[in-house]
C-alpha cells in the first residue's frame, strides 16, 4: 500500500510541478528502486512530461537535433532487424525500450532552453546520489529490510555488493554497476556545476561538494565497481587540475612522493574502504591477471558480430544467441554483452555500430570545436565511454536524460561562443 501511494504521489507531482522541477524529480526517481505497482514509475513521469511539452511548446527543436535524428535512425534499423531476428518477441521488447528513451531524449533537449537550466539536471542527479548513499549506508547498518549480516554475507559471497540479490522479487532490480556509475557521474556533475557554472558560489558549498565526492568514492568502492572507482578518481584529478592549476603539480608530486616512500601502501589504503579489503584486492588481482569474466563475454560477442557482420543477429537477440558462440562454459548461457559497442555490432551489424559511434561523436561535437567547459566535457565523456566499454547505458532513463541535457548545454555554449566571436 505504501508503495502504491508513493508511486501515485510521484506521478501527480510530475503533473503539478513546473516542467523543469518535474524533470528534476523524474531524474532523481529513476536512480532509485522505484519498481512499485507500475513497472517503472520514472518512465511514466517522463512520458507525462513529454505530453506536457508537446501541448505547450511542441517538439520541433528536438526533432531538428542531429544527435536525436541519428538516434532515430538507430531505432529504425532496430525495427528492420526484427525481420531476421530468431526471437522477434525479445526484439520487440527492446524496441519499446528504445522508443521510451527517445521520449526521454526529447524531454531532456527541450528542458535546456538557457545555460543555467542545467541546474535542474544537477538537482535531479545529486538527489539521486543521496538516495544511493542513503540506501547503501542504511543496509550496511541493518536498515530497510536488509540485516547487516545479510549485507556482509552478500559481499563475502560475490566479492562485491550486488544490490539486486537483496530484492529478488522486484521486476527489474537495479544493478550495482549501474548505481556505481550513476554515483560517480552525478557527484562529479554536481562538483563541475559548482566550480564552473554557478555564477556566485558560496564557500560553504565547496566543503559540501568535496564531502559528497568523498562519500561517493567510498560508496563506489563498497559497490565493488572498479571501472567507476577509476572514473571518479580521474574526475577528481581533472577538477583539481582545473581549480588549482598552480598548486596542482606540487600536490601531485607530494602524493607520489608519499606513496613511493613506502609510508602508505595499497594494503594500507584498502583497509579504509567500507567493504572487505581482501575481497576488493582479489578482484583487482583477477582483473590484472586476465581472469576477468568480461573478457570472455566480449570475445564471445566479437565472434558473434564477425559471424553476422552485415546484418547482426537482430535487435535483442545477442543474449539469445550467446550460447552458440561461447568461448568458455558459463553458468548462464544467456548473457548480456556488457559493452555497448559490441551489443550494437552483434545485433545490428556493422551499420548499427557505425550509427552508434556516430551518435557518440555528435554528442561530443559541439564542445570539441569550441573553447567551452573542457573539464565538464572530459569528465562526463570519460564516464559515458567507460560505461559503453564495461557495461551499457543506451536503454537507461538516467543516462539518456543526462547525455541529452548536457548535449543541449554544449549547443548553447557553442552558440554563445560563436556569437561572441562574431561580435569581436
Amino acid at each position: 500500500m505504501i508503495d502504491f501511494i508513493a508511486a501515485i504521489s510521484l506521478v501527480l507531482l510530475s503533473i503539478l510541478l513546473p516542467v523543469k522541477w518535474a524533470f528534476s524529480l523524474s531524474l532523481a526517481s529513476s536512480y532509485s528502486l522505484f519498481y512499485y505497482t507500475f513497472a517503472d514509475v520514472s518512465t511514466i513521469m517522463f512520458v507525462l512530461l513529454f505530453l506536457r511539452i508537446v501541448f505547450k511548446n511542441g517538439i520541433i527543436m528536438a526533432l531538428r537535433n542531429r544527435l536525436f535524428q541519428n538516434h532515430g535512425l538507430l531505432v529504425g534499423l532496430s525495427i528492420l532487424s526484427l525481420i531476421w531476428a530468431s526471437q522477434t518477441y525479445v526484439g520487440i521488447s527492446i524496441v519499446f525500450a528504445q522508443l521510451k528513451v527517445l521520449i526521454i531524449a526529447i524531454v531532456s533537449l527541450q528542458i535546456i532552453r538557457e545555460k543555467m537550466d542545467v541546474k535542474f539536471v544537477v538537482y535531479g542527479a545529486v538527489a539521486g546520489v543521496f538516495y544511493i548513499c542513503f540506501c547503501i549506508i542504511g543496509w550496511k547498518f541493518g536498515l530497510f529490510g536488509v540485516s547487516s549480516s545479510e549485507y556482509q554475507g552478500n559481499i563475502d559471497k560475490y566479492g562485491r555488493l550486488l544490490i539486486q540479490y537483496f530484492f529478488p522479487g522486484r521486476i527489474t532490480p537495479i544493478n550495482s554497476n549501474t548505481w556505481a556509475s550513476l554515483a560517480a557521474l552525478s557527484s562529479i556533475l554536481g562538483a563541475v556545476y559548482y566550480f564552473y557554472i554557478l555564477p556566485k558560489p558560496k564557500k560553504i558549498i565547496k566543503f559540501f561538494i568535496l564531502m559528497l565526492v568523498l562519500m561517493v568514492t567510498l560508496i563506489t568502492a563498497d559497490l565493488g565497481s572498479r571501472t567507476e572507482l577509476f572514473t571518479i578518481i580521474c574526475g577528481i584529478i581533472i577538477l583539481y587540475k582545473s581549480i588549482l592549476p598552480r598548486r596542482f603539480y606540487a600536490y601531485l608530486a607530494g602524493i607520489l612522493l608519499v606513496l613511493n616512500s613506502g609510508l602508505v601502501s595499497f594494503d594500507n589504503v584498502i583497509q579504509f574502504l567500507p567493504g572487505v579489503g581482501e575481497i576488493y584486492q582479489s578482484r583487482l588481482v583477477e582483473s590484472i591477471e586476465g581472469e576477468e569474466p568480461r573478457m570472455f563475454i566480449w570475445l564471445t560477442g566479437f565472434n558473434m558480430a564477425v559471424d553476422n557482420f552485415v546484418t547482426g543477429v537482430g535487435i535483442g537477440n545477442a543474449g539469445v544467441r550467446f550460447k552458440d558462440y561461447m568461448v568458455i562454459s558459463f553458468e548462464n548461457d544467456r548473457m548480456a554483452m556488457h559493452n555497448s559497442f559490441l551489443t550494437h555490432f552483434a545485433e545490428l551489424g556493422i551499420f548499427g555500430l557505425i550509427i552508434f559511434i556516430r551518435g557518440m561523436y555528435l554528442w561530443q561535437k559541439p564542445i570539441i570545436y569550441s573553447k567551452g567547459t573542457k573539464a565538464l566535457f572530459v569528465i562526463i565523456s570519460l564516464n559515458i565511454l567507460l560505461n559503453a566499454f564495461a557495461h551499457s547505458f543506451e536503454l537507461e532513463n538516467y543516462f539518456i536524460a543526462i547525455i541529452y541535457s548536457v548535449h543541449a548545454y554544449f549547443l548553447l555554449e557553442m552558440k554563445e561562443g560563436n556569437e561572441l566571436g562574431t561580435q569581436v
